[in-house]
Order: C-alpha cells, then sequence, then structure tokens
C-alpha cells in the first residue's frame, strides 16, 4: 500500500456532492458531518456515492466513500 492520504483530501472528494448538489453558497452556509471510518492510502482508486432525501422541506444529502475492497471509508 501507499502511503496515507490525508484527511483534509478526502474530505474535498466528501464535500464535492454537496457543492453541486446545493451550490457554492453551501460553503458558506452548509453544514456536514464526516466520520472517517477507514485509511485512504495513495494509489487507490475510490468511489463516491450520494444520495438525497427530502424531508419536511429540507434536503439532507448522505455521502459514503468506498475503497477498492468496497468497504466504507467515510460517510457524511
Amino acid at each position: 500500500r501507499g502511503a496515507l492520504v490525508p484527511g483534509v483530501t478526502v474530505f474535498g472528494f466528501v464535500t464535492h456532492p454537496f457543492v453541486s448538489h446545493f451550490g457554492d453558497s453551501w460553503l458558506a452556509q452548509g453544514s456536514i458531518q464526516v466520520q472517517f471510518r477507514k485509511p485512504v492510502y495513495v494509489g487507490e482508486v475510490l468511489s463516491v456515492e450520494s444520495t438525497s432525501k427530502e424531508d419536511l422541506g429540507e434536503v439532507n444529502l448522505y455521502v459514503k466513500v468506498y475503497n477498492p475492497d468496497g468497504e466504507v471509508c467515510v460517510v457524511a
């Protein structure tokens, strides 16, 4: 395996779907809760999955990042 990827870099992968879904205003006004569950290593190809759910007029976006073994590395 390669070196560990810094959490802030992985966080960038997680925030991209939020900005794509809600727009640039999310960067100033949005919030996110992130759990880093597994390490990410340099050279790994990650998969990012996002789903949205509306509840009482509020839209929530859920993101999961998977490593090549299909393990969940990050949830938001």
